[in-house]
């Protein structure tokens, strides 16, 4: 199933970038083309992400990808992404927007010609794709081409019968292709409730399906923990449950915490639908139970409130921020080289069942513990300051001399 899907997706994109190319060889001067992701949130101040195409002179053509001086901050581009524009064949901003008399560009830029149009129409898809993570040429706007670069309307069959359909004609089409997905796993057709959600017990929670008004997307969705008093430790809780389940995301909202799937149905799949369901289902209850049992755990029996000790925050943080970006030595230092704190980070974690965690912290105090033994060696081999053979003073090895932690940091 997956495989067919993708490979629907890599024959969009394959008869998005033939018709790009197309259309820039016969760009002539002063046409200008945009080729933009849509953006779910008008409210974002900056740019969704962006390629775009300007003419000049004869057959020149400028080829610009949006660089983080203009994308909006849930957009802006990790340093892995923009060493990938520029292995892609793009030069790095040259310029502030508003240096004028810089010829370069605040944007990743490339100049090239109309000759060009096959590797510039290259260069952009993989931009759009696999830097931006543009998932499907349908999910460009700005320009009437990408209208030409949209899947049809028919579905995908195959001799074991239709395996997924592309809902063309818009919201009401995905709502019914969810309803007749829905049917034969819940037993009848799914009833809806005053928002339009299709609500599904899954035992102690309810989990409710629901179609996108704006895209083509099914978002599944269940409140897992609620009348949360400790708001800190919930975020501390989301932190490690972001890291550690795969195919969901979770979220604080107000005094709740928030369980939820974003299922991409362009092409809609029911098979597809159905398992992340039932995948969901299975889930759900244990993972509300389990946050149930910690988030009324009292911490009044830890000292100094150990589960949202500063140091636990900023390692939580970075790892949701980056996963796997701590390595043991900068924990150390986040600890201050401390080995009890880090004895009693420990036994939290542990606590948590959060594996990776635990691994982190277990590394961590093997760098502390292997740093007060070296200062402890250096300590006996100069005490009492005895000279060497030589009669000379013996000279400190640098290599032993304290390292000040900040500079883990």
């Amino acid at each position: 199933m997956d495989e067919e899907l993708d490979n629907s997706t890599a024959a969009a994109w394959t008869r998005f970038q033939a018709q790009l190319a197309d259309h820039l060889a016969e760009m002539a001067e002063d046409d200008l083309l945009l080729l933009e992701a849509e953006s779910s949130t008008e409210d974002d101040e900056g740019a969704a992400p962006y390629v775009q195409f300007s003419a000049w002179g004869d057959g020149q053509l400028r080829c610009e990808a949006v660089s983080n001086h203009y994308l909006a901050d849930r957009h802006r581009l990790r340093r892995v992404a923009q060493l990938r524009l520029w292995d892609l064949g793009f030069s790095t901003p040259t310029c502030d927007p508003g240096d004028l008399a810089d010829s370069g560009s605040a944007n990743f830029w490339v100049d090239a010609t109309t000759g060009d149009a096959d590797r510039l129409a290259v260069m952009a898809v993989r931009a759009l794709r696999d830097v931006y993570g543009v998932t499907h040429p349908a999910f460009l706007t700005g320009h009437p081409i990408v209208d030409e670069g949209k899947p049809p309307s028919e579905s995908l069959v195959t001799t074991g019968g239709v395996i997924a359909e592309y809902p063309s004609d818009g919201f009401d089409h995905l709502q019914r292709l969810v309803d007749e997905a829905l049917t034969p796993w819940l037993g009848h057709p799914p009833n809806h409730d005053d928002d339009g959600d299709i609500p599904i017990d899954c035992g102690d929670v309810v989990v409710f399906a629901r179609v996108l008004a704006d895209k083509p997307v099914v978002r599944l969705f269940a409140c897992v923990a609620s009348d949360v008093e400790d708001l800190s430790r919930a975020a501390s809780e989301v932190a490690i449950l972001n890291r550690d389940t795969l195919f969901f995301k979770f979220l604080v909202l107000g005094d709740a915490i928030v369980m939820h799937a974003d299922i991409l149905a362009w092409p809609f799949a029911a098979a597809h639908v159905r398992d992340m369901v039932e995948h969901m289902c299975r889930s759900v209850g244990q993972i509300h139970d389990d946050l149930a049992a910690r988030l009324s755990t009292s911490t009044d029996e830890v000292e100094d409130d150990e589960s949202l000790h500063p140091a636990m925050r900023t390692l939580l943080e970075l790892e949701a921020a980056e996963p796997e970006s701590v390595d043991p030595r900068l924990a150390a230092a986040i600890c201050e080289h401390d080995r009890d704190l880090v004895l009693r980070l420990l036994t939290w974690s542990q606590q948590q069942h959060s594996s990776e965690m635990t691994a982190l912290l277990r590394a961590a105090l093997r760098v502390i513990v292997e740093r007060q033994a070296a200062r402890y060696d250096k300590s006996r081999r100069h005490a009492g300051g005895r000279l060497s053979p030589r009669g000379s003073r013996r000279v400190p090895d640098p290599t032993l001399e304290e390292v000040d932690p900040e500079m883990w940091s």
